[in-house]
């Protein structure tokens, strides 16, 4: 089916130039942030969703031009911002319902996971044009998605008999049960290839090996880990409960503990170029953990504001969902 695509435009007097590499925050988190320190807000900004009164979600960072992705469920619309430009795209989609995840293929479309209507979907940014891939069982729901160069996988968290499954980018379905019997909303995919799962009712972290069909279980050490993200330096960051941590296939790399008696629930998180790790709380906000190890908090951006997805783009600028708000933001 063919959705038309809808478009404005808006003119911003900013300046890429100027905030490129600007929430990497060496300056700010140098000596001012011990653990659970908060950092003054910088320059934020925010703004209505592009068709008023919406509810944004399933944030995604555009790799092409540093622009960012949302759908707003209200609405029924996916959304294309472009930072440098100021230009907005809105592309309807029609009779899908709830969006949980969207990312950026290697192919160059955007995939979104409709868990409620057991599909895996991919948009042609150029058409407007969506198709829709059913999933292996009537009661998968693929509730989070990863790129990798063959496809995107998914993750099809089911208590008791948990999967994984992947889309090729010629239509191919590929479903994988898993030895957990339950797997996380998180999913990732590292540099080699390999394909992270969790399991929120253990500290494990698993890794898959397409070429072998082989599930390696690794203990992180941290417990109800839902965020998952690739590292640069090799392995996936997770998010648990107590704190972040960097897994490789060896094991443990990096161990970055939350402050005593502090717990959260991140749902979000991404590596940053200069490697600190941004990451969204459902319940305290934004923080990161920077190159030093220390995790620090950021100032809610506006009084009232509850950022509950984040991403970094190419560009360096660090863009916030607000969903209850109706809110989409950036910080220069």
């Amino acid at each position: 089916m063919t959705r038309p695509l809808l478009r404005r435009s808006a003119t911003r007097a900013l300046f890429v130039a100027a905030v490129v590499g600007a929430v990497l925050l060496p300056a700010h988190a140098a000596g001012t942030a011990s653990a659970q320190g908060v950092i003054p807000r910088p320059t934020w900004h925010e703004h209505d969703t592009a068709t008023a009164g919406g509810f944004p979600g399933a944030l995604a960072a555009d790799p092409a031009g540093g622009g960012i992705w949302y759908a707003d469920a209200v609405n029924r619309e996916i959304v294309h911002e472009c930072y440098e430009t100021g230009a907005i795209d809105r592309y309807p989609t029609g009779l899908l319902g709830y969006i949980s995840n969207q990312v950026v293929g290697a192919d160059g479309g955007l995939w979104l996971s409709a868990p409620l209507d057991h599909v895996v979907a991919r948009l042609d940014p150029s058409t407007g044009h969506i198709d829709e891939f059913a999933l292996a069982a009537r009661d998968s729901r693929a509730t989070s998605l990863a790129v990798a160069a063959d496809g995107i996988w998914f993750a099809d968290p089911h208590p008791g008999a948990g999967r994984i499954g992947r889309i090729g980018y010629d239509g191919s379905l590929l479903s994988v049960p898993t030895p957990s019997s339950w797997v996380g909303n998180g999913i990732a995919v590292d540099d080699d290839g390999l394909v992270w799962t969790s399991d929120p009712l253990s500290t494990d972290v698993t890794f898959f090996d397409p070429a072998t069909g082989v599930f390696t279980a690794i203990d992180s050490a941290t417990t109800g880990i839902e965020g998952l993200t690739r590292s640069t330096e090799g392995g996936v960051w997770a998010a648990g409960s107590t704190g972040l941590t960097r897994i490789t296939t060896a094991g443990i790399a990096e161990d970055r503990s939350f402050a005593p008696g502090v717990s959260m629930w991140i749902r979000t998180l991404q590596e940053s170029p200069g490697g600190a790790v941004f990451f969204d709380d459902f319940t305290t906000g934004l923080g990161y953990v920077d190159d030093s190890g220390a995790v620090g908090m950021l100032e809610p951006p506006f009084p009232g504001a509850h950022p509950d997805e984040m991403a970094l783009t190419s560009d360096g600028l660090l863009w916030y969902l607000d969903s209850a708000r109706g809110q989409v933001g950036w910080k220069l």
